[in-house]
């Protein structure tokens, strides 16, 4: 899923890559936790993607909590 949303990400298709995005930290925190690398990364993805389709008052909070879980692993 990350690896569709980047490569979508390469095309400037903003809604396609943020929705990718989205899923895999919802499929993420579903499936391992929010503490867990696998969502801390798919959560770090989602705020990099947000920051690059300039949605940065959303990518600050998401950094944020990919931030804070990774100091807690």
């Amino acid at each position: 899923m990350q690896t569709q949303a980047d490569a979508v990400a390469g095309e400037n298709d903003e809604a396609t890559s943020l929705a990718s995005s989205r899923e895999a930290v919802a499929i993420c925190t579903a499936t391992f936790g929010a503490v867990n690398l696998e969502t801390i990364l798919a959560n770090r993805n989602l705020g990099a993607a947000l920051m690059f389709f300039g949605h940065v008052p959303e990518a600050v909070p998401v950094s944020e909590e990919a931030y804070d879980a990774a100091r807690a692993l």
